[in-house]
């Protein structure tokens, strides 16, 4: 990591062709956005957002250049860099890993509300955004992705401002962990400089815990679709907490290293059971402290 994070803050133009490299892949929200989080903590907004800008221009030169829209990049760039931006921000400010996180769930849970609010009907809504997303995808060059997502449209309409929302979310707090642990590599007193707490300590405590609780109750009472997956969301988002005890236990040495990596090498393919094993983990040891048990009883 430590030459990696080295090379990207040496050269604003190193940056510039990181950024550029990543749009072009279409991992500007992993990867973009883990390099914008650096950025921002290390040289401030400002700076982060010329350089990204100049990113956007040069694939977008080359876009007109082969024939590509460049509206579609345009449109994800935005969409993805903007959270960072704002994530970088906020974790810069607080010097809290855990109180950004905790902040993005509920950020999160707004965000969700207010796509609820404004959608007055989950199946309308999915149908014509799966297509147009489709669409823009085609126009971009993915037609691979668009075919996918045509296809298994009718398993998303439906709960589809969920299934965005928390899409959107967890990429970005794993930019978020990547930005962090990228900038924490840096050598000397510039790494030192950036320690807001470890990740494998990360806990969202008990208030998100009551949440998830009372918004599962009260859904199950009145049956409103909006307090499921209110619950759901925050419930899900507990397998990042999850995530952290893994890291907890390789840090502590109960756990062998190649078990994370094992964990981040399968969780593409086995997503929804990783994610809903890992959110019972984290969800049980907000309420019950299970890591401080275990350090307890050793």
């Amino acid at each position: 990591m430590q030459p990696i994070a080295s090379w990207l803050v040496a050269k604003p133009q190193n940056a510039v062709l990181a950024l550029a490299f990543t749009l072009v892949l279409s991992t500007q929200l992993l990867l973009g956005g883990a390099i914008i989080v650096l950025l921002v903590l290390y040289q401030g907004v400002a700076k982060t957002v010329i350089q990204a800008a100049f990113a956007i221009a040069i694939v977008a030169v080359i876009g007109l250049v082969t024939s590509s829209p460049p509206m579609p990049l345009l449109i994800a760039a935005t969409v993805n860099w903007l959270p960072m931006l704002l994530l970088g921000f906020v974790l810069g400010k607080l010097r809290s890993f855990t109180l950004t996180l905790q902040l993005s769930v509920l950020g999160a849970v707004v965000i969700l509300l207010a796509v609820q609010i404004y959608v007055a009907d989950n199946a309308t809504f999915g149908e014509q955004f799966i297509t147009d997303f489709a669409k823009l995808m085609s126009e971009a060059g993915n037609q691979d992705v668009a075919d996918v997502l045509l296809a298994n449209k009718a398993m998303y309409v439906g709960q589809l401002p969920l299934y965005l929302v928390f899409a959107w979310w967890q990429m970005s707090v794993l930019a978020l962990m990547l930005g962090y642990t990228l900038i924490r590599a840096l050598p000397g007193d510039a790494g030192a400089r950036w320690e807001f707490g470890r990740i494998c300590d990360l806990s969202y405590g008990k208030v998100l815990a009551i949440i998830v609780a009372i918004a599962s109750v009260m859904a199950w009472l009145v049956g409103q679709q909006w307090l499921q997956n209110l619950s759901f969301l925050v419930l899900a988002a507990f397998w990042i907490q999850g995530l952290a005890i893994i890291h907890w236990l390789c840090a502590e040495g109960r756990l062998p290293v190649a078990m994370l990596v094992m964990t981040y090498v399968v969780l593409p393919f086995l997503s929804i059971l990783m994610v809903v094993a890992l959110a019972v983990a984290g969800y049980l040891d907000a309420w019950f402290q299970l890591r401080r048990k275990v350090s307890t009883e050793s």
